[in-house]
Protein backbone atom coordinates (compact mmCIF):
# COMPACT_ATOMS: atom_id res chain seq x y z
CA UNK A 1 0.00 0.00 0.00
CA UNK A 2 1.53 3.38 -0.61
CA UNK A 3 0.90 6.48 0.59
CA UNK A 4 0.93 9.89 -0.62
CA UNK A 5 1.53 12.89 1.77
CA UNK A 6 2.79 16.76 0.47
CA UNK A 7 5.87 17.75 2.66
CA UNK A 8 6.92 21.50 3.38
CA UNK A 9 11.05 21.42 2.70
CA UNK A 10 12.73 24.69 3.88
CA UNK A 11 16.87 24.95 3.93
CA UNK A 12 18.44 25.86 7.25
CA UNK A 13 19.07 29.51 8.02
CA UNK A 14 22.77 28.59 9.64
CA UNK A 15 23.74 25.59 7.80
CA UNK A 16 23.19 23.77 4.43
CA UNK A 17 20.93 21.48 6.59
CA UNK A 18 17.00 20.87 5.34
CA UNK A 19 13.89 20.84 7.36
CA UNK A 20 10.74 19.11 6.24
CA UNK A 21 7.33 18.80 7.42
CA UNK A 22 4.38 16.74 6.21
CA UNK A 23 1.35 19.39 7.38
CA UNK A 24 -1.37 16.49 7.14
CA UNK A 25 0.71 14.11 9.43
CA UNK A 26 0.65 15.71 12.76
CA UNK A 27 4.13 16.24 14.62
CA UNK A 28 5.64 14.12 11.64
CA UNK A 29 8.91 15.78 10.68
CA UNK A 30 12.48 14.90 9.15
CA UNK A 31 15.69 16.90 9.63
CA UNK A 32 19.25 16.29 7.77
CA UNK A 33 22.37 18.22 7.08
CA UNK A 34 21.65 17.91 3.10
CA UNK A 35 18.63 17.20 1.35
CA UNK A 36 19.27 13.49 0.45
CA UNK A 37 20.00 13.38 4.28
CA UNK A 38 16.62 15.18 5.38
CA UNK A 39 14.42 13.45 2.66
CA UNK A 40 15.97 9.80 4.01
CA UNK A 41 14.22 10.98 7.95
CA UNK A 42 11.40 12.30 6.67
CA UNK A 43 10.44 9.26 4.62
CA UNK A 44 11.18 7.29 7.93
CA UNK A 45 9.34 9.80 9.98
CA UNK A 46 5.85 9.01 7.87
CA UNK A 47 6.82 5.54 7.99
CA UNK A 48 6.53 5.04 11.21
CA UNK A 49 4.03 7.73 11.98
CA UNK A 50 1.54 5.44 9.48
CA UNK A 51 2.74 2.49 11.37
CA UNK A 52 1.87 4.10 14.69
CA UNK A 53 -1.59 5.09 13.62
CA UNK A 54 -2.54 1.86 11.73
CA UNK A 55 -1.45 -0.21 15.06
CA UNK A 56 -3.86 2.23 16.77
CA UNK A 57 -6.88 2.03 14.55
CA UNK A 58 -6.28 -2.04 14.65
CA UNK A 59 -6.30 -2.10 18.37
CA UNK A 60 -9.43 -0.10 18.98
CA UNK A 61 -11.62 -2.13 16.45
CA UNK A 62 -9.89 -5.16 17.76
CA UNK A 63 -11.25 -3.66 21.51
CA UNK A 64 -14.96 -2.43 20.14
CA UNK A 65 -15.94 -6.08 18.52
CA UNK A 66 -18.66 -7.81 19.75
CA UNK A 67 -17.70 -11.58 20.40
CA UNK A 68 -21.06 -14.20 19.91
Amino acid sequence: MTFTYPAVITPHKDDDGFHIVFPDLELCEGDGPDLEDALDDAREAAYNYQIVVMSYMTDNVIKNMSLP
